[in-house]
């Protein structure tokens, strides 16, 4: 898994991982397994980041999510909408 990305202050980084397991996952939905992967979706603001997740969990029930702020502060954990 990559390290957390350098971001500005009012960015967000967002991983995604399967809410079954916990593996962390890339965006293709694939299952990340080397440390080179980028495995962090950076938004400009936090209103992008949540709505990205959103749409992500349209599609999928059993994505659980993590954002977390330019000093690598958790903002939000969603659950996976299938088990809340």
């Amino acid at each position: 898994m990559s390290k957390f990305p350098k971001l500005d202050s009012g960015q967000f980084a967002v991983l995604m991982a399967d809410g079954a397991t916990g593996h962390v996952l890339l965006e293709s939905g694939k299952l990340s397994t080397g440390e080179t992967d980028q495995v962090y979706k950076v938004f400009s603001d936090l209103e992008l980041a949540k709505s990205y997740v959103t749409m992500m969990q349209k599609g999928n029930d059993k994505l659980e999510f993590v954002i977390k702020d330019h000093n690598q502060n958790l903002v939000e954990y969603i659950k996976a909408p299938r088990w809340i």
